[in-house]
């Protein structure tokens, strides 16, 4: 069964490896659109993937890179498309 409880350990290294990656996408990133440049490219579905599940589970609040990031992937119609089909 799990605790509900926080576990210092587990904190500690999870926030530790969220700052490292997130860090990381951030710098790769940059003053460009997408992860590889001014053109989106595969890698920016599995970022946004991660970056995603990171805004829902209120990770981005310092990371106004990625959250800009995840919000123009949003704002594409085949984002919107690609997401309503994984709806269905």
């Amino acid at each position: 069964m799990r605790s509900e409880d926080a576990n210092p350990v587990f904190e500690d290294f999870c926030q530790s490896g969220i700052t490292l990656h997130f860090d990381h996408i951030t710098r790769q990133l940059g003053d460009n659109e997408f992860i590889l440049g001014e053109h989106i490219s595969g890698a920016d579905f599995g970022i946004s993937f991660a970056v995603s599940m990171a805004e829902l589970l209120g990770q981005l609040e310092n990371y106004p890179t990625l959250s800009a990031y995840i919000a123009r992937n949003r704002a594409r119609p085949a984002y919107k498309a690609a997401v309503e089909r994984g709806v269905e």
